[in-house]
């Protein structure tokens, strides 16, 4: 099936040649991102020491369990090992574990459970950090000036952001997404840095396997993707675009409201949904709640041709007020079409 990740058309045409103060392509652009780092030998070097650091110990870890038969018992150890080092590696490979996390049939269920603590238990940065993107974002010095109040602790963290409550001058109640200083930089390094192993790899499969996965073009469609997560006025579009086509016309789902106006490349603003999130809803809601969520992703799938990539359980969320509806879905960073022939 062809999918693309979707990025507006009109943004992108305005913004592909756009660059941020240190010259990084704001959308996603392969050749921009090599012309960039190809030039930093030295911070990629850094960045390659730092991951094998990190990595070598775990790996002798692992091979010396599984050559003393002692995994099986040590799993738990092992696991929670790898997702520490997510963590510190960063937003990159924190958002490969959250991919990991709903996938047991590749990793398992000791270590899908273990993953999941990255859905929403990622490590806060600092509130004041995060005040001071808010603040160069709307190019003000008094976030007053634009929130009547604001957590001072964000009520959740995430691998590319983190949200805090607050509220409008004019009352309402919204969401404060605000991406990670310099997040930006280490993806996009990240991602170079990838794609260089994958072309590495490439070549030595096809070499000496019979396989013929193209590991290049997914690695450049997987950083396309992810890349596009890091603009939040292209997510409060998809956002906009979904409920339309999918909140306003599917019984029991709700999408929250998004304050277009006040939406920034590394803010973003929406209507504050009060609720837990679908695997911590009663057992005895949790099957018709899943059953909702089927039905509405079938659709996307089958009928509108515009999905949410990321339906992991961080992003489904069961409403106390169920006026509105029943089951919410959050977090738009990530969407793909389907051509109408493709659906057919």
């Amino acid at each position: 099936m062809e999918t693309r990740n979707y990025v507006s058309k009109t943004r992108d045409e305005i913004q592909s040649k756009l660059m941020d103060d240190e010259g990084l392509p704001l959308v996603y652009s392969q050749e921009g991102i090599q012309q960039y780092w190809s030039g930093r030998s030295g911070e990629l070097v850094s960045r390659w020491t730092e991951f094998l650091a990190l990595s070598s110990p775990f790996l002798l870890k692992v091979l010396t369990n599984l050559a003393t038969n002692r995994y099986e018992e040590n799993e738990q150890d092992v696991v929670k090992d790898f997702r520490i080092i997510l963590e510190k590696l960063g937003p990159t490979y924190v958002k490969m574990g959250q991919m990991l996390s709903i996938r047991p049939d590749i990793i398992g269920d000791t270590a899908m459970l273990e993953m999941k603590k990255l859905q929403d238990g990622v490590k806060k940065f600092p509130t004041d950090e995060a005040m001071q993107v808010i603040k160069l974002e709307y190019g003000i010095e008094d976030i007053g000036e634009v929130f009547a109040e604001l957590s001072v602790e964000p009520v959740a963290a995430a691998s590319l952001a983190q949200v805090y409550k607050g509220k409008l001058l004019s009352g309402e109640t919204v969401a404060v997404k605000v991406q990670r200083p310099g997040t930006l930089s280490v993806v996009s390094k990240d991602l170079y840095v990838l794609r260089r192993a994958a072309e590495l790899f490439q070549g030595i499969s096809d070499r000496f396997s019979p396989n013929q996965t193209d590991f290049v073009a997914l690695m450049e469609t997987w950083g396309e993707g992810f890349y596009t997560e890091l603009d939040f006025v292209n997510e409060a579009d998809n956002q906009i675009r979904f409920k339309k086509l999918v909140g306003e016309t599917t019984e029991g789902i709700y999408v929250p409201d998004v304050y277009r106006d006040l939406c920034r490349r590394r803010v973003l603003v929406t209507e504050w949904i009060d609720g837990v999130k679908l695997t911590e809803a009663p057992e005895d809601e949790i099957a018709d709640l899943v059953f909702l969520g089927q039905e509405c992703f079938l659709k996307q799938l089958l009928e509108v041709g515009f999905f949410h990539c990321d339906p992991h359980p961080g992003n489904l969320m069961k409403m106390n007020d169920t006026s509105k509806g029943r089951l919410a879905i959050l977090d738009y960073g990530l969407m793909a079409e389907i051509p109408d022939s493709e659906r057919q």
